[in-house]
């Protein structure tokens, strides 16, 4: 399994406040998280920082974890920003947050806010995550379509985040994945930027990660470039072993 990730500031943002991170585990499997970080001055950066921080701390090249002790491990990230909100006198401090479990068969999704997980499967992706958001909320009325969404005035409310509540909780999922299947990760400044369409036809590229992931980013900047662009790249090269 490879995997590549790159963040950019975008074209208007003058910080990032993205953050990303992956770590490999026993029997090759992998860890990956990006994390769309919100709040004034830099609190939406450290949030973002403290979330990736904590995944990279308690699980680098551990044994895969259980579902559980991933979703104990963002409750316990939730309480450190909400509590360092507190020290700092943040009155909105938190983050998104997308992580994948992956190993060699399956990869475990979880993730709160709106930043998302895509796979690319036999020439057809796959979007695999449902946005905590206002605007998708509306799609999912029928109020609204989704190409209107992209442009809804209110397309970066979320209505789900790490540190901005005790009572949150993140949706879970696990879905199969094969051999040349390639998983990405990204903050909606790629999304919110970049149709799925072309993003299909980046990723259908036979390109090395680290040129995808450029090129992924390229377009979101050559459309506007209008929040920080995230991008995390996995590729199962079936260098692990199958799941029990």
């Amino acid at each position: 399994m490879t995997a590549y990730g790159r963040s950019d500031t975008g074209m208007l943002r003058h910080e990032n406040q993205d953050a990303y991170g992956e770590c490999r585990l026993k029997n090759g499997a992998h860890l990956a998280l990006v994390c769309d970080g919100m709040g004034g001055e830099s609190g939406g950066k450290e949030a973002a920082e403290i979330c990736v921080s904590a995944f990279l701390h308690d699980f680098s090249d551990g044994d895969v974890p259980s579902q559980d002790a991933l979703i104990e491990t963002l409750v316990k990230v939730n309480a450190d920003i909400v509590e360092r909100a507190a020290a700092c006198g943040y009155a909105r401090m938190g983050t998104t947050v997308v992580l994948a479990l992956a190993l060699s068969d399956t990869v475990t999704l979880l993730w709160v806010g709106d930043s998302r997980a895509y796979l690319y499967h036999g020439g057809t992706l796959t979007r695999l995550t449902r946005d905590h958001s206002y605007v998708q909320e509306l799609v999912d009325r029928g109020t609204i379509t989704e190409r209107e969404a992209r442009t809804h005035h209110h397309r970066h409310l979320i209505t789900r985040a790490v540190g901005t509540d005790d009572a949150f909780a993140p949706d879970v999922c696990r879905v199969p994945w094969c051999e040349g299947d390639r998983l990405l990760l990204c903050s909606d400044g790629l999304f919110g930027m970049v149709e799925e369409k072309e993003i299909k036809e980046i990723l259908a590229e036979d390109h090395p990660l680290a040129r995808t992931a450029h090129e992924l980013i390229c377009a979101a900047n050559s459309h506007g470039g209008e929040d920080n662009i995230t991008v995390l790249l996995l590729e199962n090269t079936k260098e692990s072993l199958p799941d029990a």
